[in-house]
């Protein structure tokens, strides 16, 4: 069964910076999956760029959210071209993952449009 958690919210990106719920917490979240009943067996996410630029979204990951631990890259870089849409699936057994996240960056800063990122959950 697979559960929806929106990881960025209709983020504005307007420079070349890299973002996450670090930078701006008020547009990306940090999610908790680990600690459930049933492991994880894969995750999918859906990647919506209406911006005007090719845009990158990596998976960040920690064992907290207090900062104390610098986040980890995890799985692959998508690059979703502009005004476009992907979705991504990764096997995610046997990593111990807490927190989830995604950070988004584009190497031209766009002009219009959002970032919208929502993560699927598949456990078994």
């Amino acid at each position: 069964m697979a559960h929806g958690r929106v990881i960025v919210n209709n983020y504005p990106l307007r420079d070349t910076n890299i973002h996450s719920y670090r930078t701006d917490p008020s547009y990306f979240s940090i999610v908790q999956i680990g600690n459930e009943i049933k492991p994880i067996i894969a995750y999918a996410v859906f990647i919506y760029n209406s911006t005007d630029q090719n845009i990158s979204v990596q998976a960040i990951v920690n064992v907290d959210t207090t900062q104390t631990y610098p986040d980890i890259s995890f799985g692959n870089l998508y690059t979703v071209n502009s005004s476009g849409d992907g979705w991504f699936v990764e096997n995610f057994q046997n990593y111990p993952v807490e927190y989830i996240s995604y950070q988004v960056s584009a190497s031209t800063a766009p002009t219009i449009g959002y970032v919208f990122v929502e993560l699927f959950v598949y456990r078994g």
